[in-house]
């Protein structure tokens, strides 16, 4: 089954592929399910949000004011209960991201 899955996930690709008018973009997503997409469809990692998440309220807040943001320094932080990075973007939003690296 493993087999017939990765040999129709490729033929679905390339149909996607296939489809695609615009092959230079970013694209903005509040989780890694946005790099997964590029990879599949054979597209360059333009986007600053590759292997983020992003909690949902803050993702929302981020795209309302996104030419803001994008111009903002990100500065790590700590918790204690958490392992992976946390990034700081736009402290006076107070909104958070999460690296995961």
């Amino acid at each position: 089954m493993s087999k017939f899955n990765n040999i129709s996930r490729r033929i679905y690709n390339r149909y996607q592929q296939s489809r695609l008018q615009n092959r230079n973009f970013s694209l903005i997503a509040s989780n890694c399910n946005g790099g997964v997409m590029l990879h599949d469809l054979g597209l360059r990692f333009n986007s600053p949000f590759v292997n983020l998440w992003v909690r949902p309220t803050e993702f929302v807040l981020m795209c309302e004011n996104l030419s803001y943001y994008l111009g903002q320094d990100l500065e790590f932080i700590r918790e204690d209960d958490i392992s992976y990075p946390i990034g700081l973007l736009g402290g006076g939003y107070s909104s958070i991201f999460h690296a995961l690296l």
